[in-house]
């Protein structure tokens, strides 16, 4: 069996730092976007890296037939493999603004960005235009399909199956203006975060499966309420504990090892 060198404890034990570190900045995210609407917090997936083996199971351990029964395999350490957003649904807090809007179940709005192109959010916080266009608080941004508002609108009706009505003027019959959609994909988990609680689709996401709230996988609406993240503030506390136990642990595998590294130098010497 050939010596394993005191380097390969110093370097497994730096993968396992980086790995918490990654785990920390996961973790530092979904503590402080705890207040942040439709946020959908994020955790690190780590896995461990090949193994060098020396005397593998089964080899034979002597002239008489004899084997190993278990052999010799030593790491190499550990990486992050992913950082998974969990898309469970947050709570829904009751604002009564006519133009915040939450999804029960699953399902995004859709947000036509300047460039043409689709984000993906579950942050309804939407306003009005100076155009009468409903749009996306603050960046401005139209959501799908495009709906506007009469300019002597004076109340804002939305259907759990997204209808949107506008009352116009004194008059007390609605009228219908359009009809809002979401969109669901077969692996949100695959979704590109851009930032503003939106997201792109992606290979991984698959394409957008858009339609009528209440259909399909789709949620239906609730006027009048925002989903508030799903960050637990006490899981994220303990969390950082958990990851600062790990890492104080990592941490004395290199002084330990660095110590032996030199008690090695010195005796090679």
């Amino acid at each position: 069996m050939s010596y394993i060198s005191v380097d390969r404890a110093l370097h497994i034990a730096k993968t396992g730092l980086g790995y918490f570190t990654s785990a920390l900045a996961a973790a530092s995210q979904n503590l402080a976007a705890t207040g942040v609407t439709g946020y959908k917090k994020s955790y690190t997936v780590g896995v461990d890296l090949p193994y060098t083996r020396q005397d593998p199971a089964g080899a034979a351990s002597s002239s008489n037939g004899t084997k190993n029964p278990t052999g010799i395999e030593i790491g190499l350490g550990v990486r992050v493999a992913a950082v998974e957003r969990n898309f469970a649904q947050g709570d829904l807090a009751k604002t009564d603004n006519p133009l915040d809007l939450a999804v029960s179940g699953d399902g995004f709005f859709e947000i036509l960005l300047p460039d043409g192109t689709t984000a993906y959010t579950r942050a309804g916080v939407f306003t009005i235009s100076a155009t009468g266009m409903i749009v996306t608080q603050p960046s401005g941004y139209t959501v799908s399909p495009g709906i506007t508002f009469p300019a002597n609108t004076t109340g804002v009706k939305i259907t759990e199956d997204g209808l949107v009505f506008a009352q116009i003027g004194t008059q007390t019959t609605l009228t219908q203006v359009g009809q809002l959609t979401l969109a669901t994909f077969m692996n949100p988990s695959g979704l590109a975060a851009m930032g503003d609680t939106m997201f792109q689709e992606t290979e991984a996401s698959g394409s957008a499966d858009s339609g009528t709230p209440g259909t399909s996988r789709r949620g239906k609406l609730k006027q009048g309420y925002r989903e508030s993240s799903n960050s637990n503030t006490l899981e994220d506390v303990i969390e950082l504990m958990r990851i600062e136990k790990h890492y104080n642990f990592l941490t004395k595998v290199l002084v330990t090892a660095s110590s032996i590294w030199e008690q090695d130098a010195r005796i090679g010497a």
